[in-house]
């Protein structure tokens, strides 16, 4: 039982482990695919209006801001001065700040203006997403731990029924012992219609005699002892 629940331990653990590890990595993979989408989108943005210059730039990062998923965003000029700038601060989720300390999954994404006078910093918010990858992996522990535990209280059950089984056989055969003053035959009716019951009393036979051979012994040295007694009171 020590052994299995050991087992069920390591196996869970490992599972969880490679949940994790999973878990992180594709939602590296996701944000690195959102974030070169966002930028090229933004790109294309600025390549079809053309007409966007440096005094469009406050407007530009208020409808920026309102429209992308944006933790930072700055708009800069040819160079280099910051026209504009906007930023959403919030707790990070946990899993974007472990894929963000192992991958660096959340990176400034830049874009021009046709004319170049006009550049464009952003980091994305993706902590929505993150959270939504939390929830499922919690999902995931929660269904591997009933996997894990539910086969582990299953067998416990079932060997407690099978210990409470084995000792009503051990005290049956013992009474039916102690009442005939034999050492059952397991050959006999009494048996056959269990067979694990018969290899119980075959198993435990061996004992029984010992004890008869023993308890026989000890009434033969009390008779010759009562005897012994009898004559020197005489």
């Amino acid at each position: 039982m020590k052994r299995f629940t050991l087992l069920q331990f390591s196996l869970w653990l490992l599972a969880l482990c490679a949940g994790i590890i999973a878990n992180v990595m594709v939602f590296h993979s996701y944000s690195v695919e959102k974030q070169e989408h966002m930028q090229v989108s933004l790109q294309r943005y600025l390549d079809s209006h053309p007409q966007i210059t440096v005094t469009d730039a406050p407007a530009m990062a208020e409808q920026l801001f309102a429209t992308m998923n944006l933790k930072n965003l700055w708009l800069r000029d040819a160079e280099g001065e910051v026209l504009a700038n906007k930023t959403h601060r919030q707790n990070s989720a946990l899993l974007s700040q472990v894929a963000q300390s192992q991958f660096n999954s959340v990176r400034s994404q830049y874009a021009v203006s046709s004319n170049g006078e006009l550049r464009i910093e952003f980091i994305a918010d993706l902590d929505d997403v993150a959270k939504t990858f939390e929830v499922g992996l919690l999902y995931f522990v929660l269904v591997i731990s009933l996997l894990a535990l539910l086969p582990i209280a299953s067998l416990k059950t079932a060997f407690v029924g099978y210990r409470r089984h084995v000792a009503d056989m051990i005290s049956a055969i013992i009474d039916q012992f102690v009442s005939n003053g034999v050492v059952p035959d397991t050959s006999s009716r009494a048996f056959s219609d269990d067979s694990q019951k018969q290899r119980l009393a075959s198993q435990i036979s061996p004992a029984l005699n010992r004890l008869s051979t023993y308890l026989g012994s000890q009434l033969d040295n009390i008779a010759s002892s009562a005897v012994e007694i009898k004559k020197r009171g005489l």
